[in-house]
């Protein structure tokens, strides 16, 4: 019970996560450009998601992420 309580909680805390990450990106943070595409590249938190993934990545490439 406890470990499904503890799986319940990690999850809420990177959709969360994943918010703030898009947030920040907009706003300019190169980093968080690029974490939200790993997210949707990698399917954590949301639906994998190739096409999304590859616009953050593009976006933080344009913006001088290496």
């Amino acid at each position: 019970m406890i470990k499904t309580a503890y799986k319940c909680l990690l999850a809420q805390i990177t959709v969360i996560r994943l918010k703030w990450y898009i947030k920040s990106a907009f706003a300019g943070n190169v980093l968080e450009m690029y974490s939200t595409g790993l997210y949707y590249d990698r399917g954590i938190s949301v639906s994998k998601d190739v096409k999304e993934a590859f616009k953050w990545y593009l976006m933080a490439a344009e913006n001088e992420h290496f």
